[in-house]
């Protein structure tokens, strides 16, 4: 029994050794804490980004994402090894999407950043900056990556550690902290829809009855936009007409129609919806939402007419009190006739 005991002390002593031994090889970067790229030295550092829907129902465009590395700082190196000469990493830093790639849980892609050949130890600092995008709706990532790479001596040369730190939202503000390389960076494409419809009231209302209205879109400056943007009737999915941002479209639209949508609309896009040919309806008052911004509510603007006669016109008389009466005197008469015969037979 004793020797079972200390069998077991002792595999459990090695055990706890063995996870020391781990331990301190996962933190051996200066920076003292676990490293989010490889708990051994690196030659390359592979970076992934995910590009994401705001909103279901949109496409995203065709979109070439770039980035720049510049140094930051360099300490604990040789003599001669300053910000301004120290090794630069290389590559071909760009990530490519097709039209319409982007989902709402996200498209991982990645890049690869290629470390250079280091002449001392050192600890090695710089920053990676994802370039602005001119398609509307299209969000970079405005928050760069630093990337500390810890030269030590090895066994052949110098072994270069990795870690990487940017600022993430917690607890609703931004705070630095380290990050795994599949988080280094995230995009977004915003996009909404714009819905109207036309409500028709009254006894002589006209489901069939077609509507005039006036469509207005008003681009945001800086941002380059889709040749046009399809007019569709949500129900059937038919493309009713196209329209361009900074454009103008007249259509026609009944309350049979149901609702009509302009999809894919980059949020800073303004429109106007205007009724411009009511007929011999009554206007509603105009809504609210006839006139706004895209952002990340869809809108739905529905118009409502009304056409009645007031009080109808009939002609003829629909008094039912004389009928009632002569009813009732019939009831009454077969009463008697009853009452006698059951009389004459008794």
């Amino acid at each position: 029994m004793k020797a079972k005991k200390r069998l077991f002390a002792g595999m459990l002593a090695l055990a706890m050794l063995f996870s020391l031994n781990v331990t301190a090889f996962a933190s051996e970067p200066s920076d003292g804490g676990t490293v989010s790229v490889s708990a051994g030295p690196v030659e390359n550092v592979t970076l992934t980004k995910t590009y994401k829907l705001a909103n279901a129902d949109t496409t995203s465009p065709a979109e070439t994402f770039t980035y720049t590395i510049s140094r930051v700082s360099v300490t604990d190196a040789a003599d001669g090894i300053t910000n301004s000469n120290m090794p630069l990493p290389t590559g071909t830093w760009e990530v490519n999407y097709n039209e319409g790639e982007a989902t709402v849980e996200g498209v991982e892609k990645t890049f690869v950043v290629k470390l250079p050949e280091y002449t001392s130890v050192g600890i090695y600092t710089y920053n990676i900056h994802e370039n602005s995008s001119n398609n509307a709706g299209v969000v970079v990532d405005s928050h760069d990556v630093t990337m500390n790479v810890t030269v030590v001596n090895g066994d052949d040369g110098f072994d270069c550690y990795v870690a990487l730190y940017k600022d993430v939202m917690e607890n609703g503000e931004f705070v630095n902290k380290k990050i795994n390389a599949k988080d280094a960076f995230e995009n977004t494409y915003e996009a909404n829809k714009l819905t109207f419809n036309k409500d028709v009231q009254g006894n002589l209302a006209v489901p069939s009855k077609d509507f005039e209205f006036t469509i207005t879109l008003t681009a945001a400056d800086g941002v380059v936009y889709a040749d046009s943007y399809d007019i569709v009737n949500v129900s059937s999915g038919a493309v009713l007409d196209a329209i361009t941002v900074s454009g103008t479209k007249v259509i026609n639209v009944s309350e049979e129609d149901g609702d009509i949508a302009i999809k894919n609309l980059p949020y800073g896009v303004t429109y106007k919806i205007e009724e411009t040919n009511a007929y011999d309806y009554e206007k509603g008052t105009v809504p609210a939402n006839a006139e706004g911004a895209i952002n990340e509510t869809a809108q739905k603007v529905t118009f409502i007419n009304t056409k009645g006669a007031g009080t109808i016109d009939t002609g003829v008389y629909l008094d039912n009190l004389p009928y009632i009466i002569v009813f009732a005197g019939v009831l009454a008469a077969v009463a008697v006739l009853v009452i006698r015969r059951r009389r004459v037979d008794d």
